[in-house]
């Protein structure tokens, strides 16, 4: 690198000779630290329908996300109103990503609530965080701040969906075990509620791609669909990304599926020994220059699936 050079009257060698120092040292500093620090990624918004709640019942609220994303974070605004013989304390609320983990975000009292009392009649775009210090059952209606899962203790939040597929169906499921009535407000039907609302809609901030598990390579993915990780194939390719030039190994558990070298602009494929049928957890391992591993999917969220269906029961032939 080249020394800095001063040429300004004046100036004392030694004070040149600082700078000459200094600042490569400076600048591969600043280099480093950039490197290391992702990129920030803003959340993006996945807007409900919303509609009528069922009296006594269960109700399906649903929203699609599009392929291609893993969640990193993931916020869930809630704007619903029950009816006048009813409490919000009294809805049931949990939230299903596309791979079945279920999070509850409001328990009812009428069912198995034991740690607070949710009373008004509405949640005006409460939203729910795991960025928050703030339990919901702490909080006073109409509840139009953040706050964290109803009776929240770790493990239990939404947190629990780090790391998975983005794409697919959620589904917001809303019992009404008070029969109390209402309507929870999406986008389709915001001007209807009595305050101004921005709707119901699930607010997802993606993991940055060299931290995003590794895929099933869409030329592998048989079937269907060649999105799903589902496939005939049974030595499938996988790609993902990682620093320029880093060595990359596929793993499934400690066994080690094949390696490769990321290319210059960090993309790297590896096509995978031969796998057996059923469903594979599979993550990949990557070492820099230094000589210090990063596992793409150990930075708590699980690793990505490839489910092995060689005789086509599962409808992917």
């Amino acid at each position: 690198m080249k020394a800095f050079q001063h040429s300004g009257a004046g100036v004392s060698g030694h004070w040149n000779m600082a700078h000459r120092t200094v600042f490569p040292f400076a600048g591969i500093l600043l280099w480093a630290l950039m490197t290391l620090i992702p990129a920030r990624v803003d959340a993006a918004s996945y807007p409900l329908a919303g509609g009528s709640l069922t009296r006594g019942g269960s109700t399906d609220f649903t929203v699609t996300v599009p392929e291609g994303a893993f969640v990193d974070t993931l916020e869930f605004r809630l704007a619903v109103e029950v009816g006048s013989e009813g409490f919000v304390d009294y809805l049931d609320v949990r939230l299903i990503s596309p791979s079945g983990t279920s999070v509850r975000l409001l328990a009812s009292s009428q069912v198995d609530d034991a740690t607070g009392f949710l009373d008004g009649l509405s949640l005006e775009d409460t939203v729910f965080s795991e960025a928050s210090a703030t339990a919901i059952e702490d909080g006073v209606a109409p509840y139009g701040g953040r706050y964290k899962v109803d009776g929240w203790t770790s493990g239990t939040g939404l947190g629990q969906f780090r790391g998975q597929r983005a794409g697919g169906t959620w589904i917001l499921r809303v019992a009404d075990a008070g029969a109390a009535g209402g309507k929870v407000f999406g986008t389709g039907n915001a001007s209807s509620a009595a305050w101004a609302t921005l709707g119901s809609a699930l607010l997802i901030t993606p993991l940055p791609t060299e931290q995003q598990p590794p895929k099933v390579a869409a030329s592998s993915d048989s079937g269907v669909s060649d999105t799903d990780a589902i496939t005939r194939d049974t030595t499938p390719t996988f790609t993902g990304t990682a620093a320029s030039g880093a060595q990359v190994a596929l793993m499934k558990g400690a066994t080690s599926l094949g390696t490769t070298t990321a290319s210059a602009d960090g993309s790297w494929s590896i096509t995978s020994t031969a796998l057996a049928e059923g469903t594979h957890a599979i993550r990949a391992v990557a070492t820099g220059q230094f000589g210090r591993g990063n596992a793409l999917t150990d930075r708590g969220h699980r690793p990505d699936g490839a489910r092995i269906d060689a005789t086509g029961r599962c409808g992917d032939g």
